[in-house]
């Protein structure tokens, strides 16, 4: 009978089909994050824009900034603190705070002047118009 030992690797598990080296958990992300806290973002692709959505709970319209540069949609902001606790004492706190900004690359050419951002009910809502190059066509077929 015939043993083989083989080299414990740690790392076998990160391995996916497809990806050399690295799982899709661990990949590299089309947003990136950064701040005290993450608000949440959900990107929709239509056939003429883009909407991306952010849940901003306990903020203002002049708490945030949206900008678009070199095909990425950025957007920073800062959740204040609500420091006093008045007469009590503070025995649990859950809620984030802070500053956050968070950049969504845009894979396609759009309309910069078509943007437009909308805030309501702590949701900021992001309509990025996709140029008419960008825009999918459907072709007839002739016979």
């Amino acid at each position: 009978m015939t043993r083989y030992l083989n080299r414990y690797d740690p790392f076998a598990v990160t391995r996916w089909p497809g990806l050399p080296g690295m799982h899709p958990l661990f990949r590299p992300s089309d947003t990136l994050q950064t701040g005290n806290w993450v608000p949440a973002l959900d990107l929709t692709e239509t056939a003429t824009h883009f909407e991306v959505s952010l849940e901003l709970p306990g903020l203002r319209p002049d708490d945030i900034e949206v900008n678009y540069e070199n095909g990425t949609l950025v957007i920073r902001g800062e959740k204040k603190s609500e420091t006093e606790a008045g007469d009590g004492t503070w025995r649990r706190v859950e809620r984030s705070y802070g500053s956050f900004s968070r950049a969504v690359r845009i894979g396609a050419p759009v309309e910069v002047e078509g943007i437009q951002a909308a805030f309501k009910d702590g949701v900021l809502q992001v309509s990025v118009p996709k140029a008419a190059e960008a825009r999918r066509q459907q072709i007839s077929v002739q016979s």
